[in-house]
């Protein structure tokens, strides 16, 4: 009895090191009054030498979803969080963002947009976007 037990426990802890780090792994690189932002550190790739390509995932507060319903529309209130793929070139301190997902709390698209030929603008230093790049720059 106690070598099943052996066998299950040795079982689980093989299944537990080799299943964790598979899929999204969210890294929290930024938070401010209107939400917290995490990258995908298994979903990042490099398109070219310079350039990283990475899934940012931003997770509302209510001060968040106020702003977005005074901007745009009531319906923002329900707003859970936004799926953002965007690439920062690395040397010029330039980013552009190629897709955006927002969804409700429900699980709703409330609004969404794709842009392959996205154009590029320079971000602050200081910036969540700097931050950002500070981690996958390296």
């Amino acid at each position: 009895m106690k070598r099943i037990g052996l066998v299950l426990v040795v079982i689980g802890f093989i299944l537990f090191c080799f299943t964790e780090g598979r899929g999204e792994e969210w890294k929290m690189y930024a938070m401010t009054v209107e939400g917290s932002w995490f990258y995908d550190v298994t979903g990042t790739t490099r398109p070219s030498k310079d350039v990283v390509q990475v899934r940012v995932k931003v997770v509302y507060t209510d001060v968040g979803k106020m702003s977005f319903a005074k901007e745009l529309e009531e319906k923002f209130m329900t707003v859970s969080f936004a799926l953002v793929v965007g690439e920062i070139h690395c040397v010029d301190r330039k980013v552009r963002v190629l897709s955006r997902f927002i969804y409700s709390t429900n699980g709703d698209v409330l609004n969404s947009f794709n842009n392959e030929n996205a154009t590029w603008s320079f971000f602050s230093p200081d910036s969540k976007t700097d931050g950002l790049s500070k981690s996958v720059c390296k």
